[in-house]
């Protein structure tokens, strides 16, 4: 697949049909021109506390649209690369969970502190993926959805069930809703996510 590269971001051309969706965008160009407003938010505010970055990068991303996989790349089931997923302003859970993941790191928050989290919910036993944020030796990690303004602790979500965690140092089984330590691997056997990560990083290196 044909790169476009510029400064410190890869993008697919592919996503030269999908800036059609993304607001009527219809080039690079304006995606490019988001992820310089991205790159500039996460150095504007990387000296708040830990708090402040979690509100700030919650309400951040829960302004883009949310869109099915179906919809923006005719595939079932794909992860965006954050890069993707910021220059098109649109994506689903997974990458809503990813960009804020990858957003959190860049600020400084501490990649053991954060796990993206399958849960499925309650209401329809539809999986959802959202990103939980152990904050302050707090037992109860937090929790950064895209369906939701509000950044509240896990166990006030009775509408979410957690299913397993992982994040850049493993994945963990959730025994139960206080109980999300069941380590069982490396999370490089989830192979999304070993290819995200690797890339991200490498992609995030000079920000």
């Amino acid at each position: 697949m044909r790169l476009i590269i510029v400064g410190v971001f890869l993008l697919s051309a592919s996503l030269q049909s999908a800036f059609v969706f993304a607001e009527g965008y219809d080039s690079a160009e304006k995606g490019l021109a988001k992820l310089a407003h991205w790159k500039h938010f996460v150095k504007k505010n990387r000296n708040k506390n830990n708090w402040q970055k979690m509100h700030l990068v919650n309400q951040y991303f829960n302004q883009f649209h949310y869109v099915t996989d179906e919809t923006l790349w005719s595939m079932n089931d794909y992860w965006a690369m954050p890069t993707e997923f910021i220059a098109l302003g649109a994506g689903d859970c997974e990458d809503f969970a990813i960009a804020k993941f990858f957003t959190l790191l860049a600020m400084g928050v501490e990649a053991q502190n954060l796990r993206l989290t399958y849960m499925m919910r309650t209401s329809d036993q539809i999986a959802h993926m959202v990103l939980i944020v152990f904050e302050g030796g707090s037992h109860q990690p937090l929790v950064l959805d895209n369906a939701s303004e509000h950044i509240k602790l896990l166990g006030e979500r009775k509408d979410l069930d957690p299913v397993y965690s992982f994040n850049l140092e493993g994945l963990w089984l959730a025994q139960s809703r206080d109980s999300l330590n069941q380590y069982v691997g490396d999370a490089a056997q989830i192979k999304r996510w070993k290819a995200i990560s690797s890339e991200t990083l490498s992609d995030f290196a000079e920000i």
